[in-house]
């Protein structure tokens, strides 16, 4: 797979965040901003994390979103994740 650029992880956080709401940083300053600084609760953590498994199809369990507080923590967990074959889990 190729690497998740941070054009696309934008594109994937902003699906998961309510339509009135927009990333507050972009680029290389979203990357380190904690998901609760750029507007995620943990509903919209869930949503992403299933976006990321159903877009991607890289399997993340709960206990792996938890440790995941940055933008820059998933371009890291993709990248260290394979993909995997056939449909993603559920």
């Amino acid at each position: 797979m190729e690497a998740l650029s941070v054009g696309a992880l934008e594109e994937l956080m902003q699906e998961c965040l309510p339509h009135t709401r927009r990333l507050p940083a972009r680029g290389e300053d979203l990357l380190d901003s904690s998901f609760r600084e750029l507007g995620f609760d943990s509903l919209a953590m869930v949503q992403f994390a299933e976006a990321l498994q159903e877009k991607l199809n890289v399997p993340i369990s709960n206990p792996e979103l938890d440790r995941i507080a940055t933008p820059r923590d998933v371009l890291d967990y993709v990248q260290a994740h394979p993909v995997q074959a056939g449909e993603p889990e559920r």
